[in-house]
């Protein structure tokens, strides 16, 4: 993610359109970067963050980022802000995907090997590293060896969903349940617990709150009260906070929690650089 700080300096004489003039820039890596960084704001120890490369001026000195490729090439969100609030974003998503199959795997189960994993999230993983092999490979490891699993689906299409089976805490949008029931062609959340052996499905459903399915059962109801100034890190700020307290408190609790902090994500302004 790119973040642009803007002044306006006037109009264009010929189009007679606002002209806006860049103050700061500043980047930082979105989905599974921001994720990492909540998780290390509020556990500073125990993290490790698998990436394909880290050209990001926040994690570039953390010992803890585990590069895989340093010449891959990211895909970039540009967001521009004046008096604090977002006016435009413009996504390059077509950028080259080359993946190193082989040398991610066998980075990943190095990692394992070295490190005692007790909790493993997947997360934003249509635009990382993840692919098929890979997502069979970290499922059947967290079966075997009892990890915890949290997975946070980021598809546009049908032809993005990856076979992740075996999950305990699965994430998704309306907009994903949508796809997931195209794809499988399913009726409800229910059915995909089944075919997938999910144990829970996390329903994020924005300014309504958050719905969970499986082992449990319930809603949250969504907060009001405040502005929504700026959407970006509310799912990942909720899926932090989540597998952080997941084993300190009670589910409903956990929820509630998790979706406090989400909500005042996107409800305070933000100041980047951050």
């Amino acid at each position: 993610d790119k973040h642009y700080v803007v002044e306006k300096i006037g109009k264009s004489l010929e189009t007679n359109t606002p002209k806006y003039q860049i103050l700061n820039k500043t980047t930082n890596l979105g989905g599974a970067g921001f994720v990492f960084k909540v998780l290390k704001s509020i556990n500073k120890k125990n993290l490790l963050f698998l990436t394909k490369n880290n050209k990001n001026q926040y994690l570039n000195k953390d010992k803890n980022i585990i590069e895989i490729n340093s010449n891959e090439k990211n895909i970039i969100k540009n967001r521009y802000w004046f008096k604090e609030k977002k006016i435009l974003q413009l996504n390059d998503d077509n950028l080259k995907k080359t993946i190193n199959e082989k040398k991610i795997l066998n980075k990943l189960k190095s990692v394992l090997k070295k490190y005692n994993i007790n909790k493993i999230i997947v997360s934003d993983y249509n635009h990382g590293v993840i692919f098929q092999k890979l997502v069979d490979y970290i499922c059947d490891y967290c079966k075997k060896n009892k990890i915890l699993l949290f997975v946070d689906s980021q598809i546009r299409n049908v032809s993005e969903i990856k076979n992740f089976e075996h999950v305990d805490y699965f994430f998704m949008n309306n907009k994903e349940k949508e796809i997931y029931f195209k794809k499988y062609n399913i009726k409800n959340l229910n059915e995909l617990i089944t075919k997938q052996n999910f144990k829970n499905i996390i329903l994020k459903k924005g300014k309504f709150g958050i719905s969970i399915f499986g082992k449990n059962n319930f809603n949250i109801k969504g907060l009001k009260g405040k502005k929504i100034i700026d959407e970006a890190g509310a799912g990942d700020t909720l899926l932090a906070f989540f597998c952080h307290l997941i084993e300190k408190e009670n589910i409903n609790l956990v929820l509630k929690k998790s979706n406090k902090e989400a909500y005042k994500m996107i409800t305070e302004r933000k100041k980047y650089v951050w």
